[in-house]
């Protein structure tokens, strides 16, 4: 059996990345960033299916790092679903209504989180 794909997770609050890891141990690879800085030196080092990003982190967001990432890997983009706690800054939502990328609420359910890795990853191989 294998992975069926390599996913990195961005979220500053500690712990709901382990909690994502054990979730999908055996069907996805699951690397885990706690900060936008993290994030950024794991996808110029490593090859990620997709990326799943909490929106608003404290320093440097998830738009920020969505725009750092694309401008120099605009094929990365669509590799994007942003995750949020229902707390919208203005930018934000204008982020959001310009950037064809999913958004996902916070806390999601997991039935729905697996549903939409299946969709985009497909299922893991037997």
């Amino acid at each position: 059996g294998g992975a069926a794909g390599r996913i990195l997770f961005v979220d500053d609050e500690e712990g709901i990345g382990d909690v994502i890891r054990r979730l999908f141990r055996g069907r996805y690879e699951v690397e885990v960033a706690s900060s936008a800085d993290e994030a950024a030196r794991q996808l110029q080092s490593g090859h990620f299916d997709l990326v799943l990003c909490d929106l608003m982190m404290p320093e440097r967001t998830g738009m920020d790092l969505f725009e750092e990432i694309t401008a120099a890997h605009p094929e990365l983009a669509h590799r994007f679903i942003f995750m949020t706690g229902g707390t919208f800054t203005e930018r934000a939502r204008k982020f959001l209504d310009r950037t064809p990328n999913e958004c996902i609420e916070k806390p999601f359910e997991v039935a729905a989180l697996r549903q939409l890795l299946l969709e985009r990853l497909g299922a893991p191989r037997p």
